[in-house]
């Protein structure tokens, strides 16, 4: 199903579905199944329900729940999430936003292979997990959230970012890089 620029609902229901809401200020669920849901531009609330869910929230700091199974979070550009209007994935099935944090144990992944992680040099170059530098990815506390944020240039502020409620009792030390496709 595909959306237009104005505000869309979309629900998948049961099997596998391809999602796109283009523009708007949507609200999607993907029900059960492997679906795959694309927010386009606007701010966006996704959710995936149960199943390895393909999400990409978008742009405009949307509002994206994985739901139970396996999910994969893309980004695609620096700005679909930039810091001051970052997106924000929040606690799912289970009272956990990412299954599995840290394990390796084949939970829920973000997937920043979308993103040159260093504008400065030729090619598509991938993010180093940890450290504030050019090219680097790291994570913050802030209350009960973790703030992941992405440095792509010679300065030394964020170019981009994205948060996970975790709720209490999960710190951005439980993440690794694991948790993630740099």
């Amino acid at each position: 199903m595909r959306g237009d620029a104005d505000y869309d609902y979309f629900d998948g229901g049961t099997g596998n579905d391809a999602l796109f809401s283009n523009g708007g200020d949507d609200d999607v669920y993907g029900g059960s199944g492997n679906d795959v849901i694309d927010g386009g531009a606007g701010r966006d609330y996704v959710y995936g329900g149960s199943g390895a869910d393909k999400i990409t929230g978008g742009f405009n700091g949307d509002i994206v729940y994985g739901g139970s199974g396996k999910d994969r979070f893309f980004f695609k550009k620096i700005d679909g999430s930039p810091p001051g209007d970052r997106d924000t994935f929040r606690a799912g099935d289970g009272g956990a936003a990412f299954d599995k944090p840290g394990s390796g144990a084949g939970g829920d992944k973000f997937d920043l292979t979308g993103i040159d992680a260093n504008t400065t040099a030729g090619g598509n170059q991938t993010f180093l997990f940890g450290g504030m530098g050019k090219g680097h990815l790291w994570l913050t506390n802030s209350g009960t959230k973790t703030v992941v944020s992405a440095n792509i240039d010679n300065d030394a502020a964020a170019e981009f970012a994205f948060e996970i409620e975790d709720g209490s009792g999960v710190l951005a030390s439980a993440y690794n890089g694991s948790d993630f496709f740099l």
